[in-house]
């Protein structure tokens, strides 16, 4: 299985980065393989990025946070599918103003979930319509990221 999702986001800090917040787009690429009938194993790419002012600078902040994981995709019924994994997160941020003195990159353990609903099935092509949460823990801080994808599948 190959699938292509495309959709908007938000993205929500925590902790030292609790400042980090606003909305975005996001890409998710995911690579699978059959293992049951209603289960495949997954290795997925979650990648967003957003932009936001934190205050009292002068300038805008550019948010970067990517996923790797490793997962399943069970369906529980043909159309609907629900899917998780652990694997690496990246958060990266930089601002285009000389007052943040240096970038934050933090690597950290990953997660996603996600449910989705197949609308279009034409031989071995479907379009889906589905709800993901991908999220990272760096030490005192975490990012979570939610968002709503169509996505391109071809099993």
């Amino acid at each position: 299985m190959i699938a292509v999702a495309l959709g908007p986001s938000g993205y929500f800090g925590v902790g030292d980065i609790a400042d980090a917040r606003g909305g975005g787009g996001m890409f998710i690429l995911r690579l699978g393989t059959k293992a049951t009938e209603t289960m495949q194993f997954l290795i997925e790419f979650d990648a967003g990025t957003f932009t936001d002012d934190i205050g009292q600078l002068d300038g805008l902040v550019e948010n970067q946070h990517r996923v790797t994981a490793i997962g399943v995709q069970y369906y529980p019924a043909e159309v609907v599918w629900v899917r998780g994994g652990l694997g690496i997160a990246d958060f990266k941020r930089a601002a285009d103003t000389e007052m943040l003195a240096e970038a934050l990159n933090e690597r950290g353990l990953g997660f996603m979930t996600g449910v989705g609903y197949d609308v279009f099935r034409r031989g071995t092509f479907a379009l889906d319509v589905e709800l993901n949460l991908t999220g990272g823990i760096y030490g005192g801080a975490a990012m979570i990221h939610a968002g709503l994808a169509l996505a391109l599948n071809w099993y």
